[in-house]
């Protein structure tokens, strides 16, 4: 899935091997998986999915609308993950949280 960039639906996780599950970990047993690559400018930064504790088949309706939000969230996780500058009102009022820049390193 994360490398061919197509949604990856599992209706019985329980007997597929690609899945595993540690309960000792707490996890919740699962299964069904439906998941999709989260993508950004053609670069895969995560992965969005469904699980769910019955056994069902995810539709192409569902797969379609998880690709898409996933296609949504990938430029939002991106510009996340870089450092912003300070607004200008910000950075009159010293609004720098806990001591640390805006690309949070330490003051000093």
């Amino acid at each position: 899935m994360f490398a061919s960039g197509r949604a990856l639906r599992v209706d019985a996780a329980q007997s597929d091997l690609r899945f595993w599950q540690i309960e000792a970990f707490g996890e919740t047993v699962y299964r069904s998986f439906l998941g999709v690559r989260i993508a950004s400018g053609g670069r895969a930064i995560g992965v969005l999915s469904v699980r769910h504790v019955s056994q069902r088949a995810f539709t192409d309706g569902e797969s379609a609308l998880l690709a898409r939000a996933a296609a949504t969230l990938g430029p939002l996780v991106l510009s996340a993950q870089e450092p912003q500058p300070p607004t200008a009102a910000g950075a009159r009022a010293g609004s720098c949280s806990a001591g640390r820049n805006w690309r949070g390193h330490a003051h000093g």
